[in-house]
């Protein structure tokens, strides 16, 4: 049996990369930016919650609307964190809403 072969750094950069491998990239992250948008105007939420001590380690919350304990989702978007934000991340919340759970977009 042969070992896999060995991706080098570039190789690695460009598959890691959505910018480099999805032609209409911007389409998307302008889909989600209004999603998000939309979801924050139609959703309880509560922006910019600290979870550490750095100026970006925040998170906008959604509670679920149900009463008693809920589950939580939390998303955290890929990218190395070279684009999308928490702001740009809360385009799943009304979903994981309608099911009942809570939802945040950590930054």
């Amino acid at each position: 049996m042969t070992a896999p072969a060995r991706a080098d750094r570039a190789e690695l950069d460009r598959q890691y990369s959505p910018s480099r491998l999805v032609p209409s990239l911007d389409a998307y992250l302008d889909a989600y930016a209004e999603q998000s948008a939309r979801a924050r105007r139609a959703l309880g939420v509560r922006t910019g919650l600290r979870y550490g001590p750095g100026t970006a380690e925040t998170l906008d919350f959604f509670p679920s609307d149900r009463p008693g304990p809920a589950p939580v989702q939390i998303f955290v978007h890929g990218g190395n964190w070279q684009a999308l934000t928490e702001r740009e991340s809360a385009f799943c919340a009304p979903a994981f809403g309608r099911a009942g759970a809570a939802f945040a977009a950590v930054g």
